[in-house]
Formats: structure tokens, sequence, C-alpha cells
């Protein structure tokens, strides 16, 4: 293992760029200000360790703002999907300081460089929040989100049809009589051009469910369970190869990660749950990203001893973001991370899309919380090394601050690039910009 010592309090997001044909465990991120170990590429594709600390270098490219700092409201939780060409459509969660948190979106028609002006959903919601953007075959944009009628929670959709800009009237993807704890919505989009979300259901019988819905339209949706019974599975998030077909979710269990696959689209599922985390792992109550090419699947999850954020109201600290690799149906191979504990280095919210061959990772990087010189940072081993995407920004993980970044942030490549979304909240309240950074060629390769 490499040696770790004081760095950087970051909140993570991955892009894969995947290649490889063999099972390969990595550290995606550790904590620690040097990485003494091996920067090559490993039989996977991975190879050496990262390093988050020391002193990047400063390519900052320019960011746009999308949402602006409008007076009132935050605005964060973003994402973004490439719709086709040069086609981007971001979306984010909208707090006013009075009144129903709601979902602003936007467009964009070239490459980023300029957007249209934030809209909102409207819908007779008492809020809505967490939302994710998928893109079918057909160029069609469908917008998922959670939201709250009365006292019935429940994941909704706005499609946008190929071309248009505005998003028509939500439909409910969960069960319009059921009850559940409904979170997380995630979506991809599979080789034949469908579109699959999933979701995690919690009822007040003590049930717990995964549930993925498939959608050729964006506007009709047939739901089936990845697995329903009295185990708590939480944070379904999934992944496909887009050359196999084979698609992957991963999720919490009480004891760590676990993961289950289908190969018909999301129709059927496994039957049981495979362990990804080691035993004895300090898992944190973060959402684990799984991305795919090929054969292989990669997974991504967080390690910390902080406090559940249900008792702070503060986001888990994450010491090390391990990597698991897969290849076909082999066994999974996971590095610990072996950081010491204690410190105050962590990792949060790690996002993965697959693009080419070797791991991109984009994360907010601070000293500690408060931190008004933290980073987005992005790392490619060994393509680009560390670099810094943007700063400076202002490090907060309280739930309830209105400089906060959310649940996730947006990452996707293209043609173009790498592109992302994040929460700017240097200014003050929390609101959404977009950067665009190249890909670099040669060994690494692109989309």
């Amino acid at each position: 293992m490499r040696d770790r010592t004081a760095g950087w309090l970051a909140v993570a997001a991955l892009a894969v760029i995947a290649c490889g044909d063999a099972v390969t465990p990595t550290a995606i991120a550790s904590a620690t200000a040097s990485t003494t170990g091996d920067a090559g590429a490993g039989a996977g594709g991975f190879g050496g360790g990262l390093s988050t600390g020391g002193s990047p270098a400063d390519t900052t490219p320019p960011s746009v703002a999308i949402s602006g700092s409008r007076a009132g409201q935050i605005e964060y939780e973003p994402s973004i999907v490439r719709v086709a060409d040069t086609a981007l459509a971001a979306s984010w969660t909208v707090e006013p300081t009075a009144g129903p948190s709601t979902v602003g979106y936007a467009y964009s028609a070239d490459d980023g460089a300029t957007w249209t002006t934030p809209a909102e959903v409207t819908a007779p919601f008492d809020d809505a929040a967490d939302s994710v953007l998928g893109a079918d075959a057909a160029s069609n944009v469908v917008l998922a989100f959670v939201a709250r009628a009365g006292t019935h929670p429940g994941i909704f959709a706005s499609r946008a049809s190929a071309g248009e800009t505005a998003f028509g009237p939500p439909i409910e993807i969960t069960d319009p009589a059921g009850n559940a704890a409904v979170a997380g919505p995630s979506i991809v989009r599979l080789p034949g051009g469908e579109l699959l979300l999933t979701y995690s259901e919690e009822d007040m019988g003590g049930t717990f469910a995964g549930v993925a819905a498939r959608s050729t339209d964006g506007v009709t949706w047939s739901r089936v369970d990845i697995v329903r019974d009295a185990t708590e599975r939480r944070l379904f998030h999934p992944c496909v190869s887009d050359e196999t077909g084979r698609v992957w979710v991963v999720y919490r269990v009480p004891d760590g990660i676990a993961m289950r696959r289908s190969d018909d689209g999301g129709i059927t599922w496994s039957a049981d749950d495979v362990a990804v985390s080691e035993p004895g792992e300090d898992v944190a109550f973060a959402d684990p990203k799984c991305a795919a090419r090929d054969e292989s699947v990669w997974i991504a999850y967080g390690l910390s001893t902080d406090p559940d954020p249900a008792s702070t109201g503060k986001d888990q600290g994450l010491y090390a973001i391990p990597m698991a690799q897969v290849y076909g149906d082999g066994p999974v191979a996971v590095d610990a991370a072996g950081t010491d504990k204690g410190q105050a280095t962590v990792f949060l919210k790690p996002e993965l899309a697959d693009g080419g061959r070797y791991p991109l990772l984009t994360y907010y990087a601070g000293a500690a919380d408060g931190d008004p010189e933290a980073e987005l940072l992005e790392y490619s081993n060994p393509c680009i090394g560390m670099v810094a995407v943007h700063r400076p920004l202002a490090f907060e993980r309280s739930l309830g601050s209105p400089q906060r970044f959310g649940r996730h942030s947006g990452l996707t490549l293209g043609p173009g690039g790498l592109y992302a979304t994040f929460v700017d909240n240097a200014s003050g309240a929390s609101h959404v910009a977009f950067i665009k950074t190249t890909v670099p060629g040669g060994p690494c390769g692109g989309p």
C-alpha cells in the first residue's frame, strides 16, 4: 500500500474511461499528499494509486454559469447529459428561501459555450429535488426527480421531445397507489436506445426494494423489482456495457456494497447479492456508482468513520474511494485503500461514466470544512495527472448550508472532452456552473 499522509477534503465525481481484460483492484482515490507507488497502468488499465494532495497544475479552463446566483434561492445537486452532437442538457435542485424546492434545467446547443435561460419544472408538488437526466436514441430527453404531493412521495419524469427545450408535464414512474419512501433515481441508456431508471423503496412494513423502470419513449414506463424483501438495500445505481448489453446495478447493503446484473436489458435480474466491498471495511452511507465497457465493470464507493448524516446533518467525510473491477463473470477484486483513519482527509459522492480507456476523476478538494480556497480538480492516471479545473470554491459538508454541494454532481464524456456540471459557491449561495476539459489523446485515447 502507498504512504498516505495529511491531504485534502474532497467531494468526488468520477468518469471512467474503461479498458482492460483482467480483474484488477485499485485505489481510485485515497487520503494522501504523495504517492510513492507505481503510477503506470496495471493489467486492467488503471495501475498506481491516486494522489489528491500536492500542487496540481493550474490549467483552470473557463467555466460557464448555467443557473446564476439569483437572490433568495440556492441551486445545487446538478446533473448533465449529452443529447446529441454538441447538444447538452443540465438540471439541478432549486431551493428558495421560502416555499418548496423544485427542479431547474437549461439546454446548450453549442457544446456548453452558452445555455438557455434557466427554467423550472412546473407541477403541483409540495417539493421536488434530486434530478437526473437521460437521453434516448432519438434525442428525446427525460428529466427524472423525486417529488412529494401531500403525503405521497414518488419518482416522476418529464420528457422534452427531440429539438425542444421545454419539458412536458411530469408522469409518475412509481406506483401512484403506493406510499413507500423513495430515493435515488439514476438513469442510463441501453444499447437499443431505451432508457432504464433505477430507484429504491422502503415501506412502512419494513420491506426494502430496488426497482428498475424501462421506457422506449420517456412517457410510458414498465417497472420490475430488482429485489424486494426485508433486507435493507438502498442507493441503487445502474451502468451498462454498450458492447455486450449487460446491465449492472450497485447498491448499499447493511454491511457494505453489493451488485446484481441483468442480461436482458433490466427485465430480469440475478438472484443474489454479490459482495463488492471487503469484509470489515468502513463503508460509508454514500452512493456507490459503476461504469462498464466491454466485459468489464468498475464500482466506486466510499470509506468513512464519520457518523451517519441522519444524526449529524453533515455529509460523511470519506477517507478513501476504493475502486472494484470485475471482468466477465469473474470475481470482484477491490483495494481496501489502507488509509490511516482519523485524518482530516476525505472524499464524497463518487460519480462514474464510461468514456474510452482510463479513469477520469473530478472532485471538490479543500483542507477542511469551510475552507474558502477549495478547488474542483481533475485526475486521470496515467493520462494527465492532477489538474485544477476551477478555483476558488468554499468547501461545505453541512446539509443545511446555503453553500452545500448536494447529493451529486454531473459528469459525462463526449467528442468535446469531459463535461462537468458543478456547484460554484465562492460568491455565497450555491449555483450551478459548467466546465469542459480536454480528454488527452495518445495512449489514453478518447471516447
